[in-house]
């Protein structure tokens, strides 16, 4: 059962999503999560199966990591950023042409790299179908949960490459950890679901 098994992927980033958050927080790091899906249309489409996963299970976790408070809809939808090819009729498709025609998301995504990273933006989900050719790379993804099927050892290579850079604070200094520092404890350490 595919969305059986999207379902515990989410489910097991977004517990480690909080948990990583609340101790990078402390340390002045913004922690992002990187998704990568199977098709557009599970995200944007008239029944986005993965986008409603992720907000049912978003509600039902959030409190267990914040003292018992209930997220609105609206931090849900804020903390959600995504990039996905639009062709020029403004139809996402499950490629990369015209991955430019969405200003916002892309720039921030990738050209506003210190923007997102700001503890102060709400962005902390970014939702990707096809991010390998485009160059994105960002410090602070800590979590990637592939809820695509991919049978490409380079493929899968390079959606984990997206997590192995060294975090960087919130005054852009990257911080790294110490050569004694139990695996607990590690700052830099990305986790794959």
């Amino acid at each position: 059962n595919r969305e059986g098994i999207w379902s515990l992927q989410i489910e097991w980033l977004l517990k480690r999503h909080f948990a990583k958050k609340k101790v990078l927080a402390i340390q002045g790091i913004k922690c992002l999560s990187l998704i990568f899906i199977d098709k557009v249309s599970n995200y944007m489409g008239d029944e986005p199966k993965i986008k409603n996963l992720f907000v049912k299970k978003y509600k039902e976790l959030y409190p267990e990591f914040h003292d018992g408070m209930i997220p609105t809809d609206e931090e849900i939808k804020n903390v959600q950023g995504y990039y996905f090819a639009q062709n020029s009729k403004g139809e996402f498709a499950d490629n990369e042409g015209g991955l430019k025609e969405q200003k916002k998301i892309y720039e921030l995504i990738l050209q506003k790299k210190d923007e997102l990273l700001t503890i102060g933006n709400s962005v902390e989900f970014i939702f990707s179908h096809s991010a390998l050719g485009v160059g994105w790379d960002n410090p602070n993804v800590f979590n990637i949960a592939t809820l695509n099927n991919s049978y490409s050892d380079i493929k899968k290579r390079q959606e984990i490459g997206r997590g192995l850079r060294i975090c960087v604070n919130q005054k852009g200094v990257r911080v790294y950890d110490a050569n004694n520092v139990e695996e607990g404890a590690r700052i830099n350490q990305l986790t794959v679901i």
